[in-house]
């Protein structure tokens, strides 16, 4: 944050970065021939992106090699910089005239075994105990996520002619998560909810309307459902073969433990408007979701019940905003509090989906791209 960084009276704080390749520092060579850097974090395994474009117009820069690894940081002078990851380099362009070199490199090596089709089971098995098996195989660290993630049991999936990142979103999503691969270690989060691979709560950040440059806020109707429901057949117990499940939104939290900005006014606004706020964002009562597959037996279709009401929950509004001045500690699943903007979007939490900083000579911003934060929703659970 801006406020955090120490400055002579009068002075404006300048955007900082420390760029490494191969684990050198390489920062005061490019300094003065950077054009534009821009850091796409997308928070899923759409992997994450590094874009720098740099003057050539000497003719003295060495191109760097394809697979080299950079590894970025930013921030403001005087000010501690936030890593924003490591890249591997797998395009390089070099145009002219002026000469300029652009280089992009990507949090995943999309020429590694992660990208190898394979056909395989996995039966009886945690999904602690597949993710261990996939990490092993291809050369990663240790995986983060969850205990509960980690602990929860998949009686039989197939692996047929997928690759592993392939195999590895599709699981993920059968289980309300989703998957990234960070600094060579996969990593998985539970989308809305505003916590990190462990499962432990992101602290809250608060934005007020003058922290953007521009803003958007759209509401979706259609797809706006308040519950999903999903069906399985036993086979073993051929008298209970119609067994559903159905899922159902009951209630949102109102209320969140969320770090004040300094300049933010509290609400005046009655009980009665932050409930009438919810239901806007809410949609229509009892518009249930009815899932056509039919599932292998009771837990599947829970797990895909519950994954698929997630989604539509954080897709009923989307927010984005362009900060002015960029905030390299916002990634995503940063939940987000919001002032000085229409009254829904005002009392509605948010979470980053994904984050964008782009550093130039017109200095340093953020773009964000917020959902709707579902860890205060209430749901509940009816069995047929």
């Amino acid at each position: 944050m801006i406020a955090d960084v120490f400055q002579p009276m009068g002075a404006k704080p300048a955007p900082d970065f420390i760029l490494t390749l191969a684990d050198k520092d390489i920062t005061s060579n490019i300094r003065n021939r950077l054009i534009s850097l821009n850091m796409v974090d997308n928070g899923g395994l759409s992997a994450d992106q590094l874009s720098i474009s740099l003057d050539d117009s000497d003719g003295l820069m060495v191109l760097p090699r394809r697979g080299a690894i950079l590894e970025l940081f930013l921030g403001w002078e005087n000010s501690a910089l936030i890593g924003q990851g490591k890249f591997i380099v797998d395009t390089i362009v070099h145009s002219g005239a002026p000469d300029m070199i652009m280089i992009t490199a990507r949090s995943i090596d999309f020429r590694g075994s992660l990208n190898e089709s394979r056909t395989q089971s996995y039966s009886d098995a945690t999904f602690g105990e597949i993710v261990q098996q996939i990490s092993a195989r291809n050369g990663l660290r240790e995986p983060y996520l969850s205990n509960e993630l980690a602990a929860t049991r998949i009686p039989h999936v197939d692996q047929t002619d997928e690759t592993d990142v392939q195999f590895l979103s599709r699981l993920a999503l059968a289980n309300s998560a989703r998957v990234t691969v960070k600094y060579q270690r996969l990593q998985f989060i539970r989308p809305g909810y505003g916590r990190n691979p462990r499962g432990e709560p992101n602290p809250f950040k608060t934005l007020i309307r003058n922290d953007g440059d521009s803003h958007r806020f759209e509401l979706k109707d259609r797809g706006s459902y308040t519950g999903v429901s999903a069906s399985w057949l036993n086979t073993k117990q051929p008298e209970q073969a119609n067994s559903s499940v159905q899922i159902e939104r009951t209630n949102r939290l109102e209320n969140a433990s969320v770090t004040q900005h300094p300049a933010a006014r509290p609400s005046n606004h009655a009980t009665t408007e932050q409930q009438q706020s919810g239901s806007y964002m809410v949609g229509k009562e009892k518009q249930v979701y009815h899932i056509a597959k039919i599932f292998r037996d009771k837990e599947t279709a829970m797990r895909a019940a519950k994954s698929l009401f997630e989604q539509l929950q954080r897709g009923i509004a989307t927010f984005s905003i362009t900060l002015a001045t960029g905030q390299p500690d916002l990634f995503p699943e940063t939940p987000i509090k919001v002032y000085g903007f229409k009254e829904a979007i005002d009392q509605q939490l948010w979470v980053v989906n994904k984050v964008s900083h782009t550093l130039s000579n017109g200095g340093f911003f953020s773009n964000l791209e917020l959902n709707v934060y579902i860890e205060g929703i209430d749901i509940a659970t009816k069995e047929t």
